[in-house]
């Protein structure tokens, strides 16, 4: 798998686990040049996840609602996500 990133640069995953989200697993890719993990945001969506931005902040909620994700913009990266609450 290669991933294309919004400067048109590749990189290709090492390795690929799951991070446990409210009881729903997501996919997430360990790419050494990066100093952060990624999740899918099609994936959170197809579970029923809902992610928004605004003011460099991103919030991910659950069906319900209830914010259980968040991460703060920090030179360009949504970084340090942090749990909210737990999804039920």
């Amino acid at each position: 798998m290669i991933i294309k990133l919004g400067d048109d640069h590749q990189v290709q995953p090492k390795k690929k686990g799951t991070v446990r989200l409210g009881g729903v697993d997501i996919e997430a890719f360990f790419i050494p040049e990066f100093r952060i993990s990624l999740l899918s945001g099609g994936q959170l969506d197809s579970h029923g996840y809902t992610t928004t931005f605004r003011s460099g902040i991103c919030s991910i909620a659950d069906a319900k609602g209830q914010k259980v994700l968040g991460a703060n913009l920090e030179d360009g990266l949504l970084l340090h996500l942090k749990q909210l609450a737990k999804s039920t």
